[in-house]
């Protein structure tokens, strides 16, 4: 779920198992099942869904959404699957618990699973700002039927695109020469294309807001005009 290598290795066990405080953070839980463990190049280790319950105790909220995104991504565990093992083991005092179940309510209120960690701090960033959220990975069409581009976030409503650059997937001269391709296809079809990057969701984030505020008000002026 990361590749990132942890600072130390984190053992779970059963309460009645006694381990040698060794090089190892050892953990003894009440409420380990046996649907709990698999087996990993014959390694007996946790599921997906609960090491992701548990890496809250121990991990900051930033790195357990990343660990979530990634898993969601790759298809190892599902958000409901993960909502269930919380309420399997959720009690008073359950350590994990309180960092994964926000994270949790938040993808529910996700459309989709989206493709890199860039698309996900978008999300989490509109979310936080109780902006409603774009659709993803959005394909555009001509009248006729011909296909124009897929693009990350779209306001269908709006007619605008939204585009969230990277270093590493839109800065090679091919990538950067298909975006602007797609951006010149899209505008000739009346839509206009707002573009961010890492830099902007982290640095600038009010920025970001305010454009995407911008838009979302104009369009409801529009529809009030018309009603008008």
């Amino acid at each position: 779920m990361t590749d990132r290598c942890p600072e130390h290795i984190e053992i779970v066990t059963r309460r009645h198992v006694r381990l040698a405080r060794s090089a190892f953070v050892v953990h003894e839980s009440k409420d380990l099942d046996e649907s709990d463990i698999h087996l990993v190049d014959r390694i007996p280790t946790t599921s997906p869904a609960r090491t992701l319950v548990d890496l809250g105790a121990s991990a900051r909220l930033g790195v357990v959404a990343r660990c979530f995104d990634s898993a969601l991504r790759a298809k190892l565990v599902s958000v409901a699957e993960v909502d269930q093992m919380v309420r399997r083991v959720a009690r008073k005092g359950r350590t994990g618990v309180g960092t994964i179940r926000p994270l949790i309510e938040e993808r529910l209120r996700w459309q989709s699973i989206t493709e890199s960690s860039l698309e996900d701090r978008f999300r989490a960033l509109l979310d936080g700002a109780g902006l409603p959220l774009p659709t993803s990975q959005y394909q555009l069409f001509e009248a006729d039927g011909d296909f124009v581009g897929r693009y990350d976030f779209a306001y269908e409503g709006c007619a605008a695109i939204i585009e969230l650059d990277s270093e590493r997937f839109h800065m090679d001269p091919g990538s950067f020469q298909r975006d602007r391709e797609k951006q010149t296809r899209a505008q000739m079809l009346g839509w206009t294309v707002y573009r961010f990057t890492w830099q902007d969701l982290t640095t600038r984030p009010d920025m970001v807001i305010s454009v995407l505020a911008s838009i979302l008000t104009r369009n409801d002026a529009r529809i009030n005009a018309r009603s008008g």
